[in-house]
């Protein structure tokens, strides 16, 4: 709101006023973005791309943030391949002096992230790199705890035992991770899954009984929390419980998406199998 106030306001309209209307435009695409109204939030992130690169040049760290925060929008929306494809082009020129130091190892940390999200075979090696990047001495401890939670995700989807271990016992280390509340529900939720994949499902139902009495969770956390509850009851037999649980966590995380991802493919598949 505003952010439309200030675009509608007579001396923004002025010529000499367009860098102070395209940083409205970004105002208002982030703010859109935030509101999940990705189909409004999308030409207004194209438009201020468009202005940045007229006035700055496509490489100027200030076009290169809004391409990176589109390529955001883009994952947010399902349209993986093309994040994926923007970030690639982001990592592939250098960071010019004016960029901010930690702007490639946010794109290495969304490089292993749309990897996964994408099930590429290279995922597993994306992450790690990203790790050594966050975590080295030019990262930082808010990027490390996500690089590291990536990479368990990924040790646990792929059934690699012991990496899943050592992945999630580094996790569990990290002070950032534990006392970070969106991060520690994450590890939760990673743990579950990883005793359900182990055969453990008295010990991954506790888990996720913990989370879901969790009352500062988000929207999008339950629905993930929905999701493994979904798994788990059909590893139990429980197909009715399953359907369920799987229904309601697929239909908050495809509600935004205009390109249907690999992980509701498989949200699919297992509602297959817990409806026959």
């Amino acid at each position: 709101a505003a952010a439309d106030r200030g675009l509608t306001n007579p001396s923004a309209q002025a010529v000499v006023q367009a860098t102070m209307r395209n940083q409205l435009q970004g105002v208002r695409a982030r703010a859109l973005t935030g509101l999940k109204r990705y189909a409004e939030a999308e030409p207004v992130l194209a438009q201020v791309i468009a202005a940045n690169r007229e006035s700055l040049g496509f490489e100027h760290s200030d076009t290169r943030y809004w391409r990176y925060r589109l390529a955001e929008l883009l994952e947010s929306m399902g349209r993986l391949d093309q994040a994926h494809s923007e970030v690639a082009a982001l990592l592939n020129v250098p960071a010019s002096s004016t960029a901010h130091p930690l702007a490639r190892v946010a794109h290495r940390v969304s490089q292993a992230r749309l990897a996964d999200a994408r099930r590429d075979i290279e995922a597993a090696a994306l992450a790690a790199s990203a790790e050594v990047t966050a975590c080295g001495e030019q990262g930082h401890p808010k990027f490390c705890g996500k690089a590291r939670l990536i990479t368990a995700e990924i040790a646990i989807r792929e059934r690699r035992q012991a990496a899943a271990i050592t992945a999630l016992d580094a996790c569990a280390k990290d002070g950032t991770i534990t006392k970070t509340e969106p991060f520690a529900r994450r590890l939760k939720l990673l743990r579950a899954r990883l005793a359900r994949s182990n055969g453990q499902l008295q010990v991954a139902h506790a888990l996720l009984s913990e989370l879901q009495a969790d009352s500062a969770a988000s929207a999008d956390e339950t629905a993930l929390i929905d999701i493994e509850r979904g798994y788990l009851a059909l590893a139990a037999g429980d197909r009715a419980a399953a359907a369920a649980a799987l229904t309601r966590g697929r239909a908050h995380i495809a509600q935004t998406l205009t390109t249907l991802t690999p992980q509701v493919h498989e949200i699919d598949a297992a509602l297959a199998t817990a409806k026959q």
